[in-house]
């Protein structure tokens, strides 16, 4: 009976909507009805929702002047691409341009040696862009250095000595073109010709070059008018000048040059020792003639092994080595020894880093450069092991850091290790090395602390092993500076100390020498030669003589003008376990540490569990007073079944004693199979691997 009431008010309302209706348009005038009705309709056409873009497809293609080609350097970057959305808003089409950063684009492993599918994502469309790599090809050679000859007499054939050749291709790179691999005409010259033309050819590709000669019947060479030389002039920090590997030539009137033997040159301040940091001149005389000279500037380098650095969570190894040869992976007769294997630690969330230290005379800037084998070890067809491995090319900021001086230094994105292969097996790409540099590097007065810290890949990348390429071998690093100059007579304007310096426990308080560095009217930072400066250290126990952990400070005085001075304070920050027990306090049993720290607040303390080598922080109850510290651990929830607690800790966010937290040695003392008894359950301290580990048993049934 409700169902047939309310269908009777239905079809009432209804009635009444049609006569209401119906009256209304009665009532109004028939041009007033029309303007209402135009109003009406306005008022629901803007009452319609508005129209929505929808995302039909996108469209992709290089950015101008983007190429990738065949050389083992291909790997393309969002940035390179120009992605466009196409749009239908009610239903006209539009198209915009999506900003970088907003799609990812996606290849196959091996894409750096043989191209392919780009696969770019935006939103829920993507588009497939194919990339041929360009194979890299010879455009011309150039003459980076003429011949000795280019003065001949009639009827002697061109003498190619000394001549320094470059094959320059396509991609931009070159390389110099060895003297048995170009092809020169023999013929005998005569006074009509007036170059010689050499070649060299790569596969079906030829290119020349004309050397321009003189040739006349007579042939007088003259005098030597001048030097030169050939390359930079490098030597290492600590050597003397004269110790300088270099090419050095005589020119003659005839313009025709000679390679001078080292007997036949001198170098005039020889025996002066370059150091890393400050600016030389090399200047040379011609024994025969000393009045003819050649100055110029050198690099000064320091080369560290890294098997010499100080390597966390790494090892040395020495493996050998194998080179690209003509495009052919070649095993040399030798080894390298290298600092290498971190990806394991990092992985596990672990520090993985090497620590170089080198002196600087000044504030300066460098170029640092590794030498360094690859890791970015993948299947060469993305799928297994039957198409063989090849090494991606690897971009550097993506797997470690730079951190000079405890600052970290951007990397550029064109920082990469060039990759290598395909090859049958993998052992041998682990063991192809290749150059690159970080440009521009601030070094300060003193020792500089260059630390590699590797870190789990930012681009998610992965190798064949599921494994982040967060690693590599690396064989030595050159510190390369042109230096800063020193005036010969200068004046100290103030006097700075080395932050950079470190003052040792149990180090001879006198031993206490950090570089002083004097600050020169125009900015120039060098280090203050020790003849000039008076040194002071105070603080410890001078009776002893040998630093304790604590504070020592040093003030360093200018001794020809006393009111220059400066005082720094150095910090020796650490902490000595002295103590580690479990304890029962009422209805809490705690696992404790007492020991002495220096210089760290309770804020700087981490413990942790590792488990499976995932780290499990800890809440700790830490109390430090003076030098003296105490923290406990909650272990009450703690059961039986709960994993071992293995002491672990971070100071300031580094591990325990610079190796992996274990919390062991350095004067720890406990008690084995010390216990306290709670609630039924037995919490036991148990010596394993030196460590007070805490294991929880239930108790025996009285």
């Amino acid at each position: 009976m409700k169902k047939n009431i309310g269908k009777i008010i239905e079809i009432v309302l209804l009635v009444a909507g049609i006569l209401l209706t119906v009256a209304i348009v009665i009532a109004i005038p028939l041009k007033s009805y029309y303007e209402y009705e135009d109003y009406l309709a306005k008022l629901l056409e803007a009452s319609k929702p508005e129209p929505k873009p929808v995302l039909e497809s996108i469209s992709v293609q290089l950015k101008e002047g983007v190429k990738y080609f065949k050389n083992d350097l291909a790997e393309p970057k969002a940035g390179d691409f120009v992605v466009t959305a196409n749009y239908t808003l009610g239903g006209v089409p539009y198209s915009e341009v999506v900003e970088d950063g907003k799609f990812t684009i996606s290849t196959k492993n091996d894409f750096y040696s043989v191209g392919g599918d780009v696969t770019v994502t935006y939103k829920n469309k993507t588009e497939v862009f194919t990339v041929e790599l360009i194979p890299v090809t010879l455009e011309s050679l150039t003459v980076v250095k003429n011949p000795y000859k280019v003065r001949y007499q009639t009827g002697t054939a061109f003498d190619a000595e000394g001549m320094v050749l470059y094959a320059v291709y396509n991609d931009g790179s070159t390389k110099t073109v060895p003297a048995e691999k170009y092809v020169v005409d023999a013929k005998a010259l005569t006074p009509a010709d007036e170059s010689v033309t050499v070649s060299y050819t790569e596969g079906e590709t030829t290119k020349s070059v004309a050397i321009s000669i003189t040739v006349s019947d007579i042939l007088n060479d003259g005098a030597v008018v001048a030097l030169t030389l050939t390359g930079d002039v490098v030597v290492q920090s600590g050597s003397k000048l004269s110790d300088a590997d270099m090419e050095v030539n005589a020119i003659y009137e005839s313009g025709n040059r000679k390679r001078l033997e080292k007997e036949e040159y001198t170098v005039l301040d020889g025996d002066t020792v370059a150091n890393l940091g400050r600016a030389y001149s090399i200047s040379l005389s011609y024994n025969e003639n000393p009045e003819i000279t050649l100055t110029t500037d050198v690099t000064v380098r320091t080369t560290v092994q890294g098997e010499n650095g100080v390597i966390v969570g790494g090892e040395i190894k020495t493996e050998t080595e194998y080179a690209v040869i003509d495009g052919v992976i070649t095993k040399l007769n030798n080894t390298v020894s290298f600092a290498g294997k971190f990806a394991g630690n990092v992985s596990a969330g672990r520090e993985g880093s090497l620590t170089l230290t080198v002196v600087s005379e000044t504030a300066t800037i460098s170029n640092i450069t590794m030498r360094c084998g690859n890791s970015y070890c993948c299947y060469a067809n993305g799928k297994d092991a039957s198409g063989g491995y090849v090494m991606q090319p690897l971009q550097i900021n993506t797997i470690l850091d730079l951190v000079v001086n405890g600052k970290t230094v951007a990397i550029p994105d064109s920082v990469v290790l060039k990759g290598c292969g395909p090859d049958s097996g993998f052992a041998s790409l682990f063991g192809i090395y290749y150059e690159f540099t970080f440009e521009g590097i601030a070094l300060e007065p003193g020792a500089n602390s260059i630390k590699i810290v590797f870190k789990n890949s930012t681009v998610n990348a992965s190798t064949c092993w599921n494994e982040s390429p967060s690693t590599m071998n690396v064989d030595y690093v050159n510190v390369d500076t042109k230096g800063s100059k020193i005036p010969e007579n200068y004046t100290i304007e103030r006097l700075e100390i080395s932050s950079n310096y470190t003052v040792a426990i149990n180090q001879a308080i006198n031993k206490i020498k950090p570089p002083v560095i004097a600050v020169l009217p125009d900015g120039t930072r060098i280090i203050a030669p020790t003849d000039l400066i008076d040194v002071q250290v105070s603080g410890g126990d001078p009776g002893e003589g040998i630093t304790k952990y604590g504070a020592y400070t040093v003030t360093a005085t200018l001794k020809s003008n006393p009111a220059i001075t400066v005082t720094h304070v150095f910090d020796i920050v650490g902490i000595r376990v002295l103590t580690a027990s479990v304890v029962l306090e009422g209805d809490k049993v705690y696992y404790t540490f007492g020991g002495n720290a220096w210089g760290y607040t309770a804020e700087d303390f981490m413990f942790f569990n590792e488990i499976g080598g995932e780290i499990i922080p800890y809440d700790m109850i830490v109390d430090i007073d003076g030098n003296k510290f105490t923290f406990k651990i909650d272990v009450t929830n703690l059961t039986p079944d709960s994993p071992i607690l293995w002491p672990h800790l971070k100071l300031k966010g580094n591990n325990y004693q610079g190796g992996n937290g274990d919390i062991k040695g350095n004067g720890l003392k406990f008690q084995d199979k010390q216990e306290v008894v709670l609630n039924g359950q037995i919490y036991r301290i148990v010596r394993e691997w030196d460590m007070p580990s805490l294991r929880v048993f239930a108790a025996p049934a009285n």
